[in-house]
Order: structure tokens, then sequence, then C-alpha cells
């Protein structure tokens, strides 16, 4: 798929109004589907020529959903951006930031399928969310892919000097700041179950002496959403990843994202809007029951479609 070719429409065999072909064509539901669909015919593909940024707009918003904007902004990021970062405003969607979005969206898909299973269905491999739902819950984790590569963790537990800690916490904030409440409550939800399923990942992989160690948590929080991913469905260890936590600071890794949103919602008079459910309508975890005795058990409630996490942590 290129946006760079001859913009040259050829006969159409095919008998199809150009206007037809292009409703097919913006109504596929992914950037895999319309490759496709373009090489294997001329006639679909003259059209793409034609009119390609229009039908990549409209793919990006099948297959990311609304979400889009913070997808974008998260996918366009470079560390020498100015600030604030604003996804590139209305610049058309190259073929590489295609291949970005897909491969992000697939791994915020498998989280989410995670997520659900965990907080809201645990009768069910894939998402139970429901729209809104599921836009929160994408919104955050687009969100924090964005947060965890404009301030990587890595750059963070080395640091010593306090005036640097306090002047990248002042930046951490002030990029926090931006966001309305519940943006801010989604993000923080998010970050919260996103150093859950790396500790178990770790826990079920390596077992507890490694995460045990000192401010591991903390610092846990600075990992991207793909590399929670990765570490998760691939089953990565964590040796080559992980800092030497003995030599890290408290200081600089306590303070990573959880305090700066307390403590602007605290400003905002707020602060008891973080024991609320944020990302879903109500809360439904407590709610499992088995299916053989009747009992309610929640999040540990155990069957045929999470027996494979359990079998892992065997």
């Amino acid at each position: 798929m290129s946006l760079n070719v001859m913009r040259t429409r050829g006969p159409n065999p095919l008998s199809l109004d150009d206007d037809l072909i292009d409703q097919i064509l913006t109504s596929l539901p992914s950037f895999a589907d319309l490759q496709s669909v373009v090489v294997s015919s001329n006639v679909f593909y003259g059209v793409f020529n034609v009119r390609p940024s229009s039908i990549v707009d409209a793919i990006a918003h099948n297959e990311i959903g609304p979400a889009l904007p913070e997808a974008l902004r998260a996918c366009r990021y470079r560390a020498t951006d100015p600030w604030p970062v604003d996804g590139g405003g209305l610049a058309p969607i190259t073929c590489i930031e295609a291949r970005s979005l897909s491969r992000n969206a697939a791994v915020v898909k498998g989280l989410e399928d995670v997520f659900s299973s965990r907080y809201k269905d645990r009768s069910s491999r894939t998402s139970k969310l429901n729209f809104t739902e599921s836009w929160r819950f994408h919104r955050a984790m687009y969100t924090m892919s964005l947060f965890t590569a404009a301030f990587p963790g890595n750059e963070l537990y080395r640091e010593r000097d306090v005036s640097n800690i306090q002047r990248k916490q002042t930046e951490r904030t002030a990029f926090l700041t931006r966001f309305p409440n519940d943006e801010l409550l989604g993000i923080y939800f998010a970050s919260r179950f996103l150093v859950r399923l790396l500790r178990w990942s770790v826990v079920a992989g390596q077992g507890t002496e490694l995460w045990d160690r000192r401010a591991y948590s903390a610092w846990a929080a600075s990992f991207s959403p793909n590399l929670i991913w990765s570490i998760y469905s691939k089953a990565e260890m964590l040796n080559d990843i992980g800092p030497d936590m003995e030599e890290a600071s408290d200081n600089t890794l306590d303070s990573y994202i959880f305090p700066s949103i307390s403590t602007i919602l605290k400003q905002r008079g707020a602060e008891d809007d973080l024991q609320s459910v944020s990302i879903l309508d109500e809360n439904y975890r407590h709610q499992d029951k088995c299916q053989m005795c009747n009992t309610v058990r929640g999040r540990n409630l155990w069957n045929e479609t999470s027996a494979s996490r359990l079998c892992r942590v065997a």
C-alpha cells in the first residue's frame, strides 16, 4: 500500500461505479484488508490510486475507532517534538503510520480482552466491554503509550540530582494537567491494570523474588503498554529489561505517575473520584459465581476461559 503513486484511473471491467468501489474500500475494517483488496484487483487499486487520503483516513477510523486522535498522537510522537504534542493535526496518515497504528491497535485489543476477562466477565476470552467502556480503555492505553514514550523510565531510575527529579516530576504533572478528570481517572486505572498485569507475568514466569525488589512496582508503571503486552503474551523474561532495583532511587520511582494524578485531582477537589470505577460503568468483578457450587468468587473464579493463566502460575 503506497500513497506515493500516480493518480491515474484505467478502464473498469467490473462495470462498478467509482463511488461504489470507494464505499467498498472505505468500509473495510483494517489496513490489512485494504492492502489485500487493492493488490488483488486493478480496478480497486485504480480507485485507491485516485483517492488515497480519504480511503486511508476512513480505514484508520474503522480499525482504531473513536480513540484515533490519541492513537495518532502516540504514533507520531518523537522525542524532539515540541510540547504540547498535537499528533500532527490533520496531516495525512502515511504508510509507516498505518502499519504502526495497526500494530498498536492489536496490542490494545489484546489488553482489552484481558482487562474485560479480569474485571467484567471472566466467562469470556474476548472483550465484553460496551462501546463507551471500550473507548475509555483504548483512549487511556494510547495516552499511556504517549506518556511512557515522552518520559522513559530507563532515564528516571538512574537520576540522582534532586533538582532534575523535581523538574521531571513537574513536566509529567504539567502533561497530565491537560486532561479532564474523567480521562485522568482512566489513565490512573489503566496504569494500575498494566502494573498488575506485569506483576502477574513476572510472578508467573520468574517467581516473587524479582517483583519484591524495592520499588519495582513504581518503576513498572513506566513500562509501555506494548512492552507489557509482549512480556505477558510471550512470557518474556525481565532480567534484561528491568533495572537493578537496589541501585534505583525511591524518590524517582515512586513519583512516576500515580502521585501526580492524585495531586491534580486533589487540587481540583476530586480526590474521592479515585475510589470510582472509572473505565467500567459499574463494578462487575465481585459478581462472578462458580457454575458448579454457585459461590461468588469474583476475580478468584477460574474456569475454562482462564485456566491457561492458572497453569502458567502453577
